[in-house]
């Protein structure tokens, strides 16, 4: 999906807590920070704009921007996280729920060796999801089994203060369009599997 300029550079410019703060006070030289800030708009959004474009963009946030940093510090405190311990590369394979494949998978995880490259396991009535290291990706496969998807990626664990912090987590992931249909919640621990490009979504709740 294609992302606008404004959206662009809305993101960009909120992460500057300096440009934030000039811009608030009427001091930014918004025609300059646009120049500064030019190349990385280009490089997000694959294409030359021009630097009028980037201005105008910056200065559509001046009446709502005082809205914008209420919001954002809400949805901060709201999905406020205790630690985080991300686990990469990981492959996660999600496969059809059969016999014999959940009799392999406990062969598996009685092997000390192959064990360690398990790294989580999450079951419904017709799926298995698999989250392991690439080092038994060849065990793997064996798995006599139906395979409906795959992607290498990131394994994230994420512990929360509360329930209430770990539902907001979750619903942030569903707002953002996030893969959340590869997670899995011990007491306000939440286990997650998703691609790579994905974890800087994560990484920023930490800022």
């Amino acid at each position: 999906m294609k992302q606008s300029i404004h959206k662009v550079v809305r993101e960009i410019f909120l992460k500057d807590s300096l440009a934030v703060e000039t811009f608030k006070k009427g001091l930014l030289n918004t025609n300059a920070y646009a120049k500064q800030i030019q190349k990385q708009v280009e490089s997000k959004l694959k294409k030359k704009i021009k630097v009028n474009t980037i201005t105008v963009a910056i200065n559509r946030l001046k009446n709502k921007l005082d809205s914008i940093l209420v919001e954002q510090a809400q949805t901060k405190t709201a999905v406020e996280i205790d630690s985080i311990n991300v686990f990469a590369p990981v492959i996660v394979s999600t496969i059809e729920n059969t016999p014999k494949a959940l009799l392999t998978l406990l062969n598996i995880q009685s092997d000390k060796k192959k064990k360690t490259g398990l790294l989580s396991i999450i079951t419904t009535p017709e799926q298995i999801v698999i989250i392991y290291k690439p080092n038994i990706a060849t065990t793997i496969s064996r798995i006599p089994s139906k395979v409906y998807k795959e992607f290498k990626g990131v394994f994230v664990e994420l512990t929360l203060p509360s329930n209430k912090a770990l539902n907001s987590l979750i619903g942030y992931l569903k707002e953002n369009k996030m893969d959340t249909s590869i997670y899995t919640t011990i007491e306000t621990t939440l286990y997650l599997a998703l691609p790579q490009k994905q974890l800087s979504k994560i990484i920023q709740l930490l800022d």
